[in-house]
């Protein structure tokens, strides 16, 4: 695998330049048994934070979550949608649920209601969340369906080289402006809805008029400068390791990230990405940006960045994936980097693994976080979903978060959050012990 990865590299670099440097994979071969041989990251609990149904919605999936405001509640977002093939259909809305100590959950409600209208089929993805000036907002962005397919709006870097609101898939624009923002002030306190711009962008007047979302320029002055983190270059990161969370929730890249439309390989990738910094502690690599992209094989492609420098062309990697959602980020303590992923090919997305890289690039060791085929779900039937929202079987769409001190102890712990059979959320926590 190595050396295929290599020779793919520099194929995609040109001639006879050197190979970039990418992360690496040197976990044991998976094995045909159950869960791919993989030891469980001890010490699991899990629930359920929404279960889906016709009246709140079939579909349920790619879930968001941040800690905040303060240190005292735990936030998750996703894309909804009602009724049979409603994934990333006409109607798609977000829903969110909080928690006080990361194992009961509040009734979800709507966050950010749907913005289709007749004239304009629209689908509203969960983006992530940002903490700016200590203060958390929710996102969402409404993508123009086109074609059948609402793609382009998922799983944002900010800022994005492809445009400020982050569009893609490679070859579809949606329209500029249409970043939606919320502030989440506390237990069940919600801000208003706003547009990340001064006017409502193109064909959305009805919609937000009968939303009563806001423009930029209507919000308080509080808000006007929470949000210029966002619109300027990113002068510091607006979610950083703050000591509280191990990870950057908003995957916020400094300076930017690419415009992959562009790059070797770009046909091959899909717009889920995820990104992390080197630690220090990795001698010559301190500091490296990474950026990991799901492809449409059983690989992943990435991308790095030395301080100051300037990105690589992507290269395929030897780090495996079945086609779904990546999320990467901090250890606590500078430990290293996790990967998050449905990381065994073939397998319908299950199980659902965490992988360790002590020095930030080399995952050495992995386990399951998640299966369907695991308690609390039942045999033979939790890999397939109930209702019509639902189409793909296991848990998928990962997103991690490590809380720490001086986050209340009830809420400390390293959390996956993620979607099974595109139907329910579900978070498993493990105290921060379990991590190597």
């Amino acid at each position: 695998m190595r050396s295929l990865r290599l020779l793919l590299s520099t194929a995609l670099l040109g001639g006879n330049c050197a190979p970039p440097l990418l992360p690496t994979w040197s976990v044991p071969p998976f094995t045909a048994a159950p869960l791919a041989g993989l030891s469980p990251l001890p010490n699991r609990s899990q629930s359920v934070a929404f279960f889906g149904t016709p009246a709140a919605g079939d579909y349920n999936h790619g879930a968001m979550i941040a800690l905040g405001p303060g240190l005292s509640t735990l936030t998750i977002s996703w894309k909804n949608g009602v009724g049979a093939n409603s994934e990333d259909a006409t109607g798609q809305r977000v829903r969110y649920a909080q928690s006080q100590d990361g194992v009961a959950w509040s009734p979800s409600e709507v966050l950010f209601p749907s913005m289709n209208t007749s004239a304009l089929p629209v689908a509203l993805f969960a983006g992530p969340f940002a903490l700016l000036n200590g203060r958390l907002y929710a996102s969402a962005t409404p993508a123009v369906i086109s074609s059948g397919d609402a793609q382009g709006s998922q799983f944002c870097l900010w800022p994005d080289g492809v445009d400020p609101r982050n569009a893609g898939p490679p070859g579809q624009r949606q329209p500029v402006g249409t970043l939606m923002l919320r502030r989440v002030a506390g237990l069940g306190e919600l801000g208003p809805l706003f547009w990340a711009a001064d006017v409502v962008p193109k064909g959305f007047g009805p919609a937000s008029a009968a939303a009563g979302v806001l423009t930029l320029n209507q919000t308080d002055g509080a808000t006007r400068a929470d949000v210029a983190l966002l619109r300027a270059d990113l002068p510091s990161l607006p979610c950083g390791d703050s000591g509280v969370s191990g990870t950057t929730k908003c995957e916020a890249v400094l300076g930017g990230a690419q415009d992959y439309e562009h790059l070797p390989g770009s046909a091959r990738l899909a717009n889920e990405r995820s990104h992390w910094v080197v630690p220090p502690g990795a001698a010559h690599h301190a500091g490296t940006d990474v950026l990991v992209y799901r492809s449409h094989s059983s690989a992943l492609w990435a991308s790095t960045r030395a301080p100051g420098g300037v990105w690589a062309d992507v290269a395929l990697t030897g780090v495996p994936n079945d086609d779904s959602n990546i999320n990467a980020g901090a250890l606590p303590g500078g430990a290293g980097t996790y990967l998050v992923a449905n990381a065994v090919p073939h397998r319908a997305r299950d199980p659902l693994t965490v992988a360790f890289a002590p020095d930030g690039l080399n995952f050495s060791s992995a386990f399951w976080v998640m299966s369907c085929t695991e308690p609390p779900f039942p045999h033979n039937q939790s890999c397939v979903a109930r209702g019509a929202g639902g189409a793909s079987g296991g848990p998928s769409y990962p997103q991690a978060l490590a809380v720490l001190a001086p986050a209340p102890a009830a809420l400390q712990g390293f959390y996956v959050v993620a979607t099974l059979n595109k139907e329910d959320v579900v978070v498993a926590r493990f105290p921060l012990s379990s991590l190597p």
